[in-house]
């Protein structure tokens, strides 16, 4: 069964301006969901141990962007304060090639590495358009380059569509042998996030259950998440859209999974 999971950009809008870490866990618990995903920088130490234990609730991950430029020591300093054994979902940021940013990426993922041993936790690589990791595709490469059950990636519905938007089976086939975790949102073009919206699930015209359908035929258990950067308004309100709709359609394409066969690569 996968666990379920809100990133923490459902409960803020576009400047990050929205309700505190605690409130966030109690309105994740509230709506039955039973993990939260936080960005690093945006908790204190001190919610990020608490908040969620007080509301009964877990750490899906925690998210984190580093820079190709990045030493050790910063990023130790960035993630010092993660609890043990937390995943990373970590997007690298740079404005160079692939091939030309490799040495850099490597050096800061041995420097990644060494941590997730030290904390028992895995690096999960997050596609982030315009990034140095903008792909699916390159943090799977990284991934096959590293051949650790500490190297995983994350594959990011909105980020897919926006940059890519093709070959969708193909992607999951590629990644599943890396796959930690999915996050989803509605989404079309027109939108004021890099041209596309970010939108409630059962919104957008972005087929997530094609998504679902496709990570329950290649038997997907890790965590699945929602995604909500940018929408703005009341939080709970949109959520009680998306949730509903998530858990449905998960039921939906594990009773059915014949409807998606066709998308199989």
């Amino acid at each position: 069964m996968n666990q379920l999971y809100l990133m923490d950009t459902c409960f803020v809008d576009g400047r990050f301006k929205g309700y505190p870490f605690p409130v966030q866990c109690a309105m994740t618990a509230d709506l039955g969901i039973e993990a939260i995903l936080p960005i690093a920088n945006c908790v204190s130490p001190h919610d990020l141990a608490q908040a969620p234990h007080d509301h009964g609730i877990s750490l899906a991950a925690v998210y984190h962007t580093a820079h190709l430029n990045d030493t050790a020591d910063d990023l130790q300093r960035a993630l010092d304060h993660i609890p043990a054994g937390v995943d990373i979902e970590l997007s690298v940021n740079g404005d160079v090639s692939f091939d030309d940013g490799l040495g850099s990426a490597c050096t800061l993922l041995d420097a990644a590495l060494a941590y997730a041993e030290d904390r028992d936790c895995r690096i999960c690589l997050y596609p982030h358009i315009k990034y140095y990791t903008d792909r699916i595709e390159k943090t799977v490469a990284l991934c096959q380059r590293y051949q650790s059950d500490r190297l995983q990636t994350v594959f990011c519905g909105f980020h897919w569509y926006n940059e890519d938007g093709t070959e969708l089976p193909q992607r999951i086939t590629a990644a599943m042998p890396y796959l930690a975790g999915v996050n989803v949102c509605g989404s079309r073009e027109g939108g004021k996030v890099a041209g596309y919206t970010i939108e409630a699930l059962d919104g957008g015209e972005l087929d997530n259950a094609a998504l679902l359908g496709l990570l329950a035929h290649h038997g997907f258990t890790g965590r699945i998440g929602i995604q909500g950067y940018g929408i703005g308004g009341d939080p709970y309100a949109h959520l009680t859209r998306s949730v509903p709709w998530l858990r449905s359609t998960l039921e939906r394409v594990r009773a059915h999974p014949e409807w998606f066969a066709h998308l199989s690569a």
